[in-house]
């Protein structure tokens, strides 16, 4: 028998997150979103503690060129994900200013 390598990744969306529950959240949603997309199927586990992305690569005709797109994928989504859980900005304040509605003659 030939030895055998584990065909199963874990990984996950980080960019600067350093909040173990914020990390959670984002790649969720980041599975979520592409497995409703049909783009791979991904699920999640949790390491040493740490939440993850897990992908399983069963398919004996997966090329680099799949895994680049579910990579190109996780990173499209995540950023799309950031943005969408940012806080809104902060409105910038306008007291104090003139008004020059009526200038003067």
């Amino acid at each position: 028998m030939a030895p055998v390598d584990l065909n199963i990744v874990c990984f996950r969306y980080a960019d600067g997150l350093k909040d173990e529950a914020a990390l959670k959240a984002i790649n969720t949603e980041i599975m979520l979103r592409i497995q409703e997309s049909g783009v791979a199927i991904l699920s999640d586990t949790t390491v040493g503690g740490r939440h993850c992305l897990r992908v399983a690569i069963n398919n004996h005709r997966t090329t680099r060129q799949d895994l680049a797109l579910l990579l190109s994928e996780v990173l499209r989504t995540g950023e799309g994900v950031a943005r969408d859980q940012a806080p809104p900005a902060a409105p910038v304040s306008t007291a104090g200013e003139r008004k020059a509605d009526h200038p003067r003659a």
